[in-house]
């Protein structure tokens, strides 16, 4: 769990860069598309979240790659938060 965890975060941390790069390049008129990739990208950084919990919760694993994983999450997540409320005002 942990593994998927941080590629699923970093994934996450990824798209929030790109769409914000090309929401910039085209002048805020990004899309539909880019926000779908936006909602998905959140919705992954908070399974990654899940994921990293879930994995300390299993003792019989090594858990630092969960640990990893939630606190990327952890990030990503706050900064898609971040994003959408600057994108807001």
């Amino acid at each position: 769990m942990g593994i998927f965890a941080v590629i699923l975060s970093v994934s996450a941390i990824i798209a929030l860069f790109t769409a914000v790069k090309i929401s910039y390049d085209m002048g805020g008129e990004a899309g539909v598309f880019i926000g779908a990739v936006g909602a998905l990208a959140l919705m992954a950084s908070i399974l990654s979240v899940i994921l990293g919990v879930m994995g300390w919760k299993n003792e019989d694993t090594y858990d630092f790659f969960s640990k990893v994983g939630f606190f990327i999450g952890v990030i990503a997540v706050i900064l898609w938060v971040v994003t959408i409320i600057f994108g807001l005002y």
